[in-house]
């Protein structure tokens, strides 16, 4: 006897075949997401490796950064540059001086550069990082026409 094919009910022709169970366990979906995290860690920091400073990095790194870690990138600048606790209203426009730059000058142009046209343009308008401490005997500049100040 031989064992003849399923058919369908109706008899218009075989009833198909059940898909195999699946056999795929979540650990190796887990195994291959960590690897790939590791590797994404690695290719990271064999990016960074290259920058021994925030300065040395390149326009397009910046712009390629969230703006939480350009706002990193702008206090580590501005550390290098001697101001180890920048107000919120200099670090923000620090960073928006450097995105600025590196948007209109292009991804090839450095940090350095870009902050080196940031603090030569405080220093025109008579603003500070605050780097420097004035000395107390010589007064603030007063703006022109502005009603002298009293002495202490």
């Amino acid at each position: 006897m031989t064992a003849s094919p399923r058919h369908s009910p109706a008899g218009v022709g075989p009833i198909p075949a059940a898909p195999p169970p699946a056999r795929h366990s979540p650990a190796p979906r887990r195994a291959r997401m960590a690897a790939t995290a590791g590797l994404s860690l690695v290719a990271a920091a064999a990016l960074l490796a290259g920058c021994s400073s925030a300065s040395e990095m390149s326009c397009g790194d910046f712009l390629a950064k969230s703006s939480n870690d350009q706002k990193s990138t702008t206090r580590d600048l501005l550390k290098e540059g001697g101001n180890d606790n920048p107000s919120a209203m200099l670090l923000a426009a620090a960073q928006g001086s450097l995105s600025g730059y590196c948007t209109v000058e292009g991804d090839d142009a450095t940090l350095a550069d870009a902050m080196s046209v940031f603090t030569d343009t405080l220093d025109s308008i008579g603003a500070t990082t605050g780097t420097a401490q004035q000395d107390s005997a010589t007064p603030a500049p007063q703006a022109p026409g502005a009603p002298a100040r009293p002495p202490n």
